[in-house]
């Protein structure tokens, strides 16, 4: 199974959405929403703070051909390194090991192996899937190098907004949608290869219910990503510090960082843009999580209303027989791309607009 990426500020590019329907006038609060507990670790288990070892740097577009300045996600083959530019709308093709420009498709339009807003991509095998919700429920399929193969129809309701592909099949997430039959809320659907649907997982945060009862915020940002390692594929959505595993042999989790604190919700109708960028700093937003056998590794960020800044936040875990041994966090690190391993990360370095993107590979050191 392929390990592949999310975007780890996750609910922040709705921000200015958000902002914009928003509007000016009254800011009262709103009933509160339940908080979880400051952390659902086991007795006696310790978070210490972890050290990062940069491994090796892997500076993209280092010549004019290869340039790209906005990394929306990435997807990695065995010697390729592909980069979604969801706001160029293109795909960008490098060698993994020093990022070394290989070829680039894609561009905005409605033609053929075009986009309107591509937000996530998968690889597997030769094949390169593309999810963009302005083409309804169907994925861009490409081959490696380029090659726009079709535009492959999917039996789900909705526009996908996440991707992933392995030997399966595929697996993506739609915007929430009741399945009639269970009374549940199943937002993440495995698929064929060709397409056709198979079954059906990840329910809501109950909390997003309280939310639309209330008029609030948060059920505003209803967004949920998926996330694939060797072991297990899992589902976490912004509001909740929990992560669901929804394949593989690997059990469920629900525990919550020290640092997580859980979203006081606020009525949307009326709400400034300053009194949203003072909710957004009230909480932390879970932006996805890897697991494996051996243990987790879970990303989260949170607002820094005064500097306007997104603050990344790692916590990762030692298992044992599914057992919790010990837990550790790196915080102030860029934005995390990948986690192909529980001690390595692909993190996105801080880079003006005459710069090109740089990724540093990380090992965490316990």
């Amino acid at each position: 199974m392929s390990t592949r990426c999310r975007m780890a500020e996750a609910v922040w590019p709705t921000i200015g959405l958000v902002i914009a329907l928003g509007g000016c006038g009254s800011e009262d609060s709103a009933s509160s929403m339940a908080a979880l507990p400051h952390s659902d670790l086991p007795p006696g288990v310790v978070v210490r703070e972890l050290q990062v070892r940069r491994a090796r740097t892997i500076d993209l577009g280092r010549d004019s051909d290869g340039f790209v300045n906005a990394i929306t996600e990435v997807a990695r083959s065995d010697s390729l390194l592909f980069v979604l530019d969801g706001m160029a709308r293109t795909i960008t093709a490098y060698q993994e090991s020093n990022g070394t420009f290989v070829h680039r498709f894609g561009g905005q339009g409605r033609g053929p192996g075009e986009f309107g807003d591509p937000m996530a991509l998968a690889v597997f095998d030769d094949t390169v899937y593309v999810v963009d919700p302005t083409l309804g429920p169907r994925v861009s399929v490409f081959r490696h190098d380029g090659t726009f193969i079709e535009l492959r129809d999917l039996q789900v309701t909705g526009s996908p907004t996440d991707i992933i592909a392995d030997a399966e099949g595929l697996a993506v997430i739609t915007p929430f949608v009741p399945e009639e039959k269970s009374g549940q809320w199943h937002i993440a659907h495995r698929l064929t290869h060709g397409g056709e649907w198979v079954s059906s997982s990840c329910s809501r945060d109950g909390r997003f219910a309280i939310s639309e009862a209330e008029g609030g915020v948060v059920a505003r940002m209803q967004y949920a990503y998926l996330t694939a390692t060797t072991d297990a594929i899992s589902c976490t959505q912004p509001i909740s510090p929990t992560f669901q595993v929804i394949e593989g042999e690997v059990p469920g989790f629900s525990y919550a960082p020290p640092f997580y604190r859980a979203p006081v919700d606020r009525p949307f109708a009326g709400m400034s843009q300053s009194g949203m960028f003072a909710f957004l700093s009230t909480w932390t937003t879970h932006a996805e999580a890897y697991v494996w056998r051996d243990g987790f590794l879970s990303v989260y960020t949170s607002h820094d209303q005064e500097l306007a800044t997104v603050v990344h936040h790692v916590f990762t875990c030692v298992l044992d027989d599914g057992r919790v041994q010990e837990c550790g966090t790196v915080e102030g690190l860029g934005r995390i791309l990948d986690a192909p391993h529980r001690d390595t990360i692909y993190v996105e370095e801080i880079s003006d607009a005459a710069t090109s993107a740089v990724i540093a590979v990380l090992s965490i050191e316990w």
